[in-house]
């Protein structure tokens, strides 16, 4: 994902001297299609949601124990979303088409595209954080502070909005015919390595703080001298006995400025 972005910002940066620099200010070729600068515009803004969606159907498989049947739907909506691109590209290839993201024969194509992403991320976002917050809420009596599934609740959902809402609104600008598909059709490539390298790296600062606080075994001993046995008719004695060591274990969070120790 990091590669095809910065493919698709050099790209742009191409485009525009060929424009404004070479041809002296022919910003036609903007909008055309066929021209193979846009070609490969067209292949990023499509390859990017196709990796950032099966990343999620990934995600979901394994979060729902690996079941193959809780992703079927998501992978036919997958697979739809990729028939989609591919009729876009190869009608962008074919065609001399100059109205750009807003031509009459490319717009059905990317509004469709779009929908679909959109319907496969809002479902598996949902889907995901609904799974985490119930394995939450099930081990909650278990564990004593926070629990590390409901931040990673939060940063899936956190994701999920970023990249949608950036969706949408290329979906709003497409539809619209509006101009500003150019520029969102840009940010959402850019959008969907940033929403899941957001991801990894919150995830891993997550796992650092856990591991600077980890709980640490300090044992304690004491001797058993004698022990209480009872008779029949409920009358106590003590008995000597020889002597019996029992270690007892208490977990005591740490950190880098100091150790805390119970005695």
């Amino acid at each position: 994902m990091g590669i095809i972005g910065m493919l698709n910002a050099g790209i742009d940066l191409a485009l525009s001297n060929q424009v404004f620099a070479v041809t002296g200010g022919d910003t036609s070729l903007f909008t055309d299609l066929s021209y193979w600068i846009n070609i490969i515009e067209d292949l990023n803004v499509v390859i990017q949601p196709l990796i950032g969606d099966a990343m999620l159907v990934y995600r979901m498989w394994v979060i729902y124990g690996r079941r193959w049947r809780t992703i079927i739907p998501f992978a036919f909506i997958w697979t739809g979303l990729m028939s989609v691109t591919t009729a876009f590209i190869i009608l962008t290839i074919k065609s001399n088409l100059s109205g750009g993201l807003n031509g009459s024969n490319v717009t059905p194509f990317v509004a469709a595209a779009l929908v679909l992403t959109v319907i496969n991320n809002i479902m598996m976002t949902s889907l995901i954080a609904y799974r985490l917050w119930r394995i939450t809420r099930e081990l909650r009596p278990y564990i004593i502070g926070q629990h590390t599934l409901s931040s990673f609740m939060r940063i899936i959902i956190e994701s999920g909005m970023l990249y949608t809402s950036t969706a949408i609104i290329l979906l709003g600008a497409t539809v619209s015919k509006n101009n500003f598909d150019f520029i969102a059709a840009g940010a959402l490539v850019q959008v969907t390595g940033i929403a899941f390298n957001l991801i990894i790296i919150r995830v891993s600062s997550q796992k650092a703080i856990g591991d600077a606080n980890v709980p640490v075994s300090i044992p304690h001993a004491f001797s058993l001298q004698t022990i209480r046995t009872s008779r029949a008719h409920g009358v106590s004695v003590e008995c000597g006995v020889s002597p019996v060591q029992i270690h007892i274990s208490q977990n005591t969070e740490t950190n880098d400025e100091e150790t805390m120790a119970v005695k």
